[in-house]
């Protein structure tokens, strides 16, 4: 072949591949699983993210943070912290409930951030709000398992569709 052939080729490779919207990863989901602990009178929460979509958060309130390892631990806690308080809400009616940001851990490429809420008795329903990334990306996706002992119900969020309402009389 032609050195002139090589490049043709090689420019159509390249340009299929740039064409093909190739990014670190090509959807976006997170998985947020909620655990009701009666003996414990309180929900527990873990939450998967990829790392590279928090760091992206993150670094629009500080371009210099960085995940995995953490440039800035405290200051990364607490902003994860507030994050999730600005996009995870779970209300009974007209009340929401505190969130309690535990601390988090790196598991390959996944950020997995742990929560609990205090939760004395399950009401009629629970309203769950995750609204996680839908500012940074249009197409993202949130997974939510809502799990009571051997019962689970599984809900998925997106932007025209935020939330989520489970009869939690159907748990007990």
């Amino acid at each position: 072949m032609t050195p002139t052939k090589w490049t043709s080729i090689f420019a159509v490779v390249l340009l299929l591949f740039l064409g093909s919207g190739f990014r670190s990863h090509k959807f976006y989901v997170s998985t947020t699983t909620i655990n009701y602990k009666n003996e414990k009178k309180v929900l527990q929460i873990s939450a998967q993210i990829f790392i590279d979509d928090m760091e992206l958060v993150l670094r629009q309130q500080n371009p210099t943070l960085q995940l995995a390892p953490d440039s800035d631990e405290k200051e990364i806690n607490q902003r994860i912290s507030d994050y999730f308080a600005a996009q995870l809400k779970l209300s009974l009616g007209t009340v929401v409930l505190p969130l309690n940001y535990l601390g988090k851990e790196y598991k390959n490429d996944i950020l997995v951030s742990y929560i609990e809420v205090p939760f004395e008795q399950l009401s009629d329903s629970l309203v769950i709000e995750n609204t996680l990334l839908f500012e940074q990306f249009e197409d993202q996706k949130n997974i939510i398992h809502f799990v009571n002992g051997d019962k689970r119900k599984s809900f998925l969020l997106n932007a025209t569709q935020p939330a989520a309402q489970i009869a939690l009389k159907n748990f007990e």
